[in-house]
């Protein structure tokens, strides 16, 4: 049986700010993966990273804590819907990327805005799906 299909149009184009979520109309990388995580009907991860406004800033947030975070809760997967991406990044120290379909995931561009790309783009992403997604279903 395929997938629904789940329109983001809303997302794209949403510019970028630091601890805003999507109804503010502004978005960070973690308001947006969990706004599409939300809109796939899967666990949203709000209250779950909380902590990251809560100890620190824009200019403070060590990446490495991304990485700490999606290590612990997460395994290793090829691409697929719901799945979370980690990408360096040297303006923001780094970008989380949402897949949507097989093929395409959403992120906060380098013009600091929402886009959907296509995952051949990065082709060296390290994709990691929520332990609990098969749970939650």
């Amino acid at each position: 049986m395929p997938s629904p299909i789940v329109c983001f149009n809303d997302l794209v184009g949403m510019p970028y700010k630091w601890g805003a979520m999507p109804e503010s109309g502004f978005t960070d990388c973690l308001g947006l993966c969990s706004e599409i995580r939300r809109h796939l009907g899967m666990h949203d991860y709000r209250e779950d990273y909380a902590w990251v406004y809560e100890q620190w800033d824009e200019n403070s947030f060590p990446s490495r804590e991304v990485l700490r975070w999606l290590s612990k809760n997460g395994q290793k997967t090829e691409p697929v819907i719901g799945a979370i991406g980690y990408v360096p990044d040297q303006k923001q120290g780094f970008a989380l990327v949402t897949m949507v379909s097989e093929t395409s995931m959403m992120m906060i561009s380098p013009g600091e805005k929402v886009a959907r790309v296509p995952i051949k783009w990065l082709p060296r992403i390290q994709l990691y799906r929520d332990k609990n997604d098969h749970a939650r279903a």
